[in-house]
């Protein structure tokens, strides 16, 4: 992301400049999906991770993230993906 708080662009992947994962094969190496898994992306952002782990394996994926911006830039959800926004910042214990 080229974006930020102070740069006064979006800071939202898909911006000026869209997020790519570059993490997403060593992602994949880690977790090793499986058909028939479930996942949950927390920081779904656009959904580059959630893609990956879909594309890999007949698997289901829960995205979430703060930012409903970045998830409506995201990929349209596929019947065996779901996505909603994440509240965590706002349990001081979760931290």
């Amino acid at each position: 992301m080229t974006g930020g708080r102070d740069s006064g662009k979006p800071a939202v992947a898909g911006g000026p400049t869209p997020h790519i994962p570059v993490l997403a094969g060593q992602m994949l190496a880690l977790l090793s999906p499986r058909d028939g898994g479930v996942y949950i992306d927390a920081t779904f952002g656009a959904g580059g991770h959630t893609r990956a782990i879909l594309d890999t394996a007949a698997t289901r994926v829960i995205g979430l993230d703060r930012d409903q911006r970045a998830v409506a830039l995201g990929p349209e959800p596929p019947m065996r993906m779901s996505s909603g926004p994440s509240r965590r910042n706002e349990n001081p214990r979760s931290a």
